[in-house]
């Protein structure tokens, strides 16, 4: 592992995903922070800075549209990985209006997580800095 931990704020109900994920993440240099609702999300993004917000949802896209309207609305612009179970045409049409965000589909692998947040976080930083 090289550089700095990426500091990750998971939103998964649950609780053996959550624990799952963050010992599969760690190793490739995330600290992850996990959560089980939205509310405690919120919570958690007024004290503490996250590279990335990654949700997770099976069929209800409303939970991740909240918190993603929430999000861009107090003009933050964390990117956010969500993880849909089987996403329609039109959910990712909503969920795309809120950039920057990127859907992936359950089941996914590890590694392709793993590329994928790191593409989200280092796009998100040349924005800043650029």
């Amino acid at each position: 592992m090289t550089g700095a931990l990426k500091h990750i704020l998971l939103i998964e109900s649950e609780f053996y995903t959550r624990v799952q994920l963050d010992d599969d993440l760690s190793p490739y240099g995330f600290q992850v922070t996990s959560v089980k609702k939205v509310r405690n999300a919120l919570i958690k993004l007024k004290t503490q800075i996250f590279q990335a917000i990654v949700i997770s949802y099976d069929d209800d896209v409303e939970t991740p549209l909240r918190l993603l309207a929430t999000l861009r609305h107090i003009f933050n612009q964390s990117p956010v990985l969500v993880l849909a179970k089987r996403p329609t045409e039109a959910q990712l049409m909503q969920l795309m209006r809120y950039k920057p965000v990127e859907v992936m589909v359950k089941p996914y692998g590890l590694m392709d997580m793993v590329q994928r947040l790191e593409s989200l976080i280092e796009t998100a930083e040349s924005a800043k800095n650029g």
